[in-house]
């Protein structure tokens, strides 16, 4: 039983580990920033195009 418990926890802590950037975007962005970020995106989409 407990080898099996350490490999749950063992896969948990790769798992973690992998997305801790993913968990710092999840933060909510002020609104004015996520509009900066739109109005940036949408600059360099119409940049691409040309």
């Amino acid at each position: 039983m407990a080898k099996i418990k350490q490999r749950k926890l063992q896969q948990q802590h790769v798992q973690n580990s992998l997305k801790p950037q993913k968990m710092l975007n999840k933060k909510p962005l002020p609104k004015l920033t996520q509009k900066k970020l739109a109005r940036r995106r949408h600059a360099e989409d119409e940049e691409q195009e040309e």
